[in-house]
């Protein structure tokens, strides 16, 4: 009984830690519905976005050291991610993550 508990246990932990956890690469930069940001990409190589609730990824870029990427407000209720030139309208009440492949 102490057994099928534990592994109860550890399967909620799992589920609640996000799909995220599974994924491979470096979360550059985060937007969490609220404060959105924008730096610059510190090493060349493929970077994907994601929503927090995405098992795969919405877009993969190919980015030059120096390159912006994050996010940015777009007007009124509007967020856009940022990867180089490209700005992708995003909806602002979710959550998203940038990652480095």
């Amino acid at each position: 009984m102490i057994r099928v508990a534990m592994i109860a246990a550890a399967l909620v932990s799992i589920a609640l830690s996000g799909c995220g956890t599974f994924r491979g690469g470096e979360t550059i930069v985060k937007y969490d519905g609220q404060h959105p940001i924008l730096t610059e990409v510190q090493s060349s190589g493929e970077y994907q976005l994601y929503a927090t609730t995405d098992f795969n990824p919405q877009m993969t870029v190919q980015l030059k050291e120096g390159d912006p990427i994050g996010f940015k407000s777009g007007g009124t209720a509007q967020v856009l991610a940022v990867a180089g030139s490209r700005e992708i309208p995003l909806k602002s009440d979710s959550s998203y993550y940038w990652k480095r492949k």
